[in-house]
């Protein structure tokens, strides 16, 4: 509904659990000071084990720490609490939100775009409400994960994007990068089972350093 107060983001690969939207609602009717709400997240194939409840912050690094990922649900995790980082698998927004900070920044298409969208949300203002009752599952695609070559592309750019927006790239952070590229495009042709995952580590610091973003189809 595009009139709704809030906007729910899913993935296409999660099953959701009863109640998964009255409970997020919910949560967040309570408190107009929260900008999201989000739920607990296990595998798939796994029901009983936990991908996700939510995530910390490292503002130093700009990573994602994520919390209870493996653990086996004995309910340590059973109540509402304010957190810095939810999981995008599965969250409610309030529309406002996005009339405030805007969308997700393009040119990071995939691999930091939510730790970037939660960033802007903190410097707006808003918290947001981790919410355990409210559970779904994972399937997981692992088309684009940190195995294959296009995860380990937008993973390699997007952390020099990151970095550079926010004001974390160093010179040393620089002299690393263009070390690891040269060496990269040198190894390239003789590590076959690596070769692939070589060039795209390659082809995304020369990306970057030109300005290329969004989509790229290795």
């Amino acid at each position: 509904n595009t009139k709704s107060d809030y906007l729910l983001l899913l993935t296409n690969d999660v099953v959701l659990d009863k109640g998964f939207l009255k409970y997020l609602e919910s949560a967040l009717a309570k408190d107009k000071k929260l900008g999201a709400a989000g739920g607990m997240v296990f595998f798939y194939d796994q029901p009983k084990v936990i991908q996700k409840v939510y995530a910390k912050i490292d503002h130093e690094r700009l990573t994602l720490k994520n919390i209870g990922k493996g653990e086996v649900d004995k309910g340590q995790y059973s109540k509402n609490k304010i957190v810095e980082a939810l999981t995008f698998t599965g969250i409610l927004l309030r529309r406002e939100v996005f009339n405030k900070i805007g969308f997700f920044d393009e040119r990071f298409f995939h691999t930091y775009e939510d730790l970037d969208f939660l960033l802007r949300m903190q410097k707006a203002g808003y918290k947001m409400v981790f919410v355990p009752k409210a559970r779904f599952w994972h399937k997981g695609s692992r088309s684009l994960g940190g195995e294959s070559p296009q995860g380990t592309y937008y993973f390699t750019r997007n952390d020099l994007l990151i970095k550079k927006k926010y004001g974390k790239l160093s010179l040393i952070d620089h002299f690393r990068a263009f070390k690891f590229m040269f060496s990269s495009f040198l190894l390239t042709p003789f590590m076959a089972e690596k070769r692939d995952h070589y060039r795209a580590i390659a082809l995304a610091i020369s990306d970057f350093y030109q300005g290329r973003f969004g989509r790229r189809d290795l």
